[in-house]
């Protein structure tokens, strides 16, 4: 790429994201998510507490930032060059940024499952809750399962957990086609341009025979999949506030 070519381009990006104040997604406050020191639910709860929050709340933020870079390049910026022009700005400043965004509803999903578990667990050893033990499975095997049997008690579980059933749903992965499981396990559909998949195998289970399909998956386009994303920031804005609610009941529970 020609050095004054993208010194040029990412003069335009940054004197709209600076001058319009781009923020089509809400940032989350630090300010607005700080518990009262003088409650406490010892050592162990109140320091995971306050990593977890801080890191949910960088997670969510950076997902809102990364949305609003999208938007810019894709609307504001790349649409202004000639179209081989588009192609390579479209390589440099826009894939990245895009492949981030698509692993992301899945990601902030499971990171506030994994924090609400450990909370809910030093909660119900805290108030010495009849029958729990220390026994939380490690870390890697943390899932939505765990988090049902740890937060069963506490009545912020008629609503965090449908917060986060709703975030990356089965709808979701279809109108992304699957991109972060095939992005990590198989051969993506394409980011803007380019096709994948000419020839694809299938097996039917039924005859016990293989098939052999040929065609292309099309690549996937920010003007298609960028309103997916904000949709899916505002249902993770969501199961965070239900996240902070859980907060709060636990440390009511000791007032």
């Amino acid at each position: 790429m020609k050095e004054d070519l993208q010194v040029d381009a990412f003069k335009k990006f940054w004197r709209f994201y600076t001058k319009e104040k781009f923020d089509s997604c809400g940032l989350v406050s630090f300010d607005e998510y700080k518990i009262d020191s003088s409650f406490t639910m010892g050592r162990w709860y109140d320091g995971m507490e306050l990593g977890f929050t801080q890191e949910l709340i960088n997670s969510i933020n950076k997902f809102s930032h990364e949305i609003d870079v999208i938007t810019i390049w894709s609307k504001h910026v790349i649409p202004n060059y000639p179209k081989d022009e588009q192609l390579e700005l479209t390589f440099h400043f826009l894939e990245l940024p895009f492949y981030y965004c698509l692993n992301q509803p899945q990601s902030i999903r499971d990171r506030i499952i994994f924090s609400s578990t450990h909370l809910c667990h030093q909660a119900n050893l805290f108030i010495n809750t009849p029958k729990y033990k220390d026994d939380l499975p490690e870390d890697w095997k943390i899932g939505k399962n765990t988090l049902k049997s740890c937060i069963s008690q506490w009545k912020v579980e008629h609503t965090l957990l449908p917060s986060l059933e709703a975030i990356a749903s089965n709808e979701y992965v279809e109108n992304t086609y699957n991109y972060r499981n095939m992005a990590h396990h198989r051969v993506p559909p394409s980011l803007q341009y380019g096709h994948t998949n000419y020839i694809r195998r299938f097996w039917c289970k039924k005859s016990e025979d293989a098939s052999y399909n040929i065609g292309y998956e099309p690549p996937l386009t920010t003007e298609e999949i960028t309103p997916h994303f904000i949709e899916q920031h505002k249902l993770i804005k969501h199961a965070f506030s239900c996240y902070w609610k859980m907060v709060q009941e636990h440390l009511n529970s000791i007032t």
